[in-house]
């Protein structure tokens, strides 16, 4: 059956495919899981990777997976570290995948997915992000360094976010500080988040204490 089934399916998939019924697919998904013959993306997400199709693929298609889960109308985009080491603002490796989502005022439910610490941000914060965004790591849309940076300024740790230090950002040496502290104020301005805070943290940042405009 697992042999029938695309590398990465959902309960859906088990429906159409297999003509399988809810009750069966419950069955059936437990006793693959506990054969380590699938792994699921999350808890309760319903979607798996099919270790028989792909065995690498909790590897190599986690934005397939996450896809799958969320809908392909729906952009997700790397933040935090995720975004900050990408662009080599930071050495801190991050050890979870850090996703913006998209979420309304009314829901911001997102569900929980291995390995990947998902956020939910509105409408307002994607059409700022979104288009200035680049293809990164495992195949996701990443910010730009500037406005990661920011969002986690403000962010501070919410979400199980990474709480960066100022200590935690190491600027490359090619970098103009000038021009830098002026993308990181712009995207303040674009993500309508208090100047005054990023600057308290812009100026312990290495090399940009002396770039910040005079108060």
């Amino acid at each position: 059956m697992l042999r029938s089934l695309p590398a990465v399916f959902d309960i859906r998939d088990m429906e159409i495919t297999l003509e399988m019924d809810r009750n069966y697919i419950k069955n059936t998904v437990h006793r693959w899981s506990e054969r380590e013959m699938i792994v699921p993306l999350g808890p309760r997400a319903g979607v798996y990777f099919n270790l028989v199709a792909d065995p690498k693929g909790p590897q190599g298609r986690i934005k397939e997976a996450v896809t799958k889960l969320l809908g392909p109308g729906r952009p997700v985009i790397g933040i935090g570290a995720m975004a900050l080491h990408h662009h080599g603002w930071t050495t801190q490796r991050p050890y979870l995948r850090e996703l913006a989502v998209p979420v309304s005022a009314f829901d911001r439910t997102i569900p929980q997915m291995k390995g990947i610490i998902g956020v939910g941000r509105l409408k307002g914060w994607f059409q700022a992000v979104l288009q200035r965004s680049e293809e990164g790591v495992d195949g996701f849309l990443i910010a730009p360094p500037e406005f990661a940076l920011v969002d986690a300024i403000k962010a501070k740790g919410a979400g199980r976010l990474w709480n960066p230090d100022p200590s935690d950002i190491s600027l490359p040496v090619d970098v103009d500080a000038d021009e830098v502290v002026r993308r990181i104020e712009e995207a303040a301005d674009l993500l309508k988040v208090d100047t005054d805070q990023v600057r308290e943290f812009v100026a312990e940042i290495d090399g940009l204490e002396d770039a910040l405009p005079t108060p």
